[in-house]
């Protein structure tokens, strides 16, 4: 099997794909927290753990790869592959991404977790795309053509979103995001959840229409999928008027997929 880890400001995504090339299903998918402060043994005791969970042996790994946009756990997760596991690993970086023409400024300013999200829909489905990533910042990121980003927009995430009003706010409460079953919130914590809720959903669907009339429909090209990733992609889009995919992982997807090309 080949195991990939996308190690992201709130989450470590950890996942086990098939060896076999073009085999895009998951073995299994978990997630750690982000650990602010950790050290080599630990990180991979807690990896050993989920492994564990799935019946999932260290003889087992074929390859490992990893993306990181937290630069200190690097050195922990090369070091715990070695040692712990026995594997040489690959840290996914720019080069990796020489297949899909980037209208950007500097595609090194560009985050690993966005590109690896193109690779993967490039790969899987191979058409024009919007893709809607649900991390700690929220991303919107446009392929014009199945390899041609053209650009994107970065918002807050929820959680950050959340955060802020609590935090900036002397009486609110710290909640948890529930779905909600009507728009007005008859206490201070439902219109909270709501608020938030209408917010990010209202706001993207506007959007996305935005940006499928603009660059799409206007200039008479094909319709993009809509894409969503991202822990909280199923939460914050059951109710999207435009149909959504939901793929939950799509950047260990694209890790997987480096991998498929390495073999070649």
């Amino acid at each position: 099997m080949y195991l990939t880890l996308e190690v992201g400001n709130s989450n470590i995504s950890i996942c086990g794909f098939s060896a076999e090339k073009h085999t895009h299903a998951y073995l299994f998918s978990s997630r750690l927290t982000t650990p602010k402060l950790t050290t080599t043994d630990q990180l991979a005791l807690n990896i050993e753990s989920i492994l564990r969970k799935h019946a999932i042996e260290k003889k087992d790994i074929e390859k490992a790869i990893f993306s990181s946009v937290v630069p200190s756990l690097n050195h922990n997760i090369t070091k715990l592959m070695n040692v712990y596991f026995n594997v040489n690993i690959t840290q996914a970086n720019h080069s990796h991404f020489k297949d899909i023409e980037i209208s950007y400024g500097q595609i090194e300013s560009l985050g690993i977790d966005r590109l690896l999200c193109m690779k993967a829909i490039k790969t899987t489905f191979a058409k024009p795309s919007i893709i809607i990533d649900f991390g700690t910042a929220i991303t919107v990121n446009v392929l014009e053509k199945k390899d041609k980003f053209v650009g994107g927009l970065i918002m807050p995430g929820m959680i950050i979103a959340l955060d802020a009003l609590v935090q900036n706010t002397s009486q609110l409460p710290k909640i948890e995001l529930q779905y909600p079953t009507k728009i007005l919130g008859n206490s201070t914590v439902e219109g909270m959840q709501n608020g938030i809720y209408y917010l990010f959903t209202k706001g993207l669907e506007y959007t996305i229409d935005d940006l499928v009339q603009s660059l799409f429909t206007a200039k008479g090209l094909e319709k993009p999928l809509i894409i969503a990733t991202g822990g909280l992609a199923p939460y914050i889009t059951q109710d999207f008027k435009n149909p959504i995919k939901v793929i939950p992982d799509l950047s260990s997807l694209g890790l997987k997929i480096i991998l498929d090309e390495q073999g070649l």
